[in-house]
């Protein structure tokens, strides 16, 4: 799965982060965490400027993960 490793750091690092960055976004490319932001899009701002169209987990910071369901057409 694309973007894994980022995804599992962000949930070994998320209780901490809820302290001072609660409902904030969270931008990690690679190994990196490249910052947190008011906004979704002033994090995909920041990445396309710092790192190119490329793929970059962003990820809002939520006491409760909000439940998001994907259908695939066929």
């Amino acid at each position: 799965m694309k973007l894994e490793k980022e995804y599992n750091y962000y949930l070994k690092c998320k209780k901490i982060w809820l302290e001072n960055y609660e409902e904030n976004f969270v931008l990690i490319k690679d190994d990196i965490v490249a910052g947190f932001f008011e906004t979704e899009m002033d994090a995909y701002g920041f990445g396309l400027n710092n790192f190119g169209d490329v793929p970059m987990f962003i990820h809002q910071i939520l006491k409760k993960e909000p439940i998001v369901q994907v259908y695939k057409e066929n």
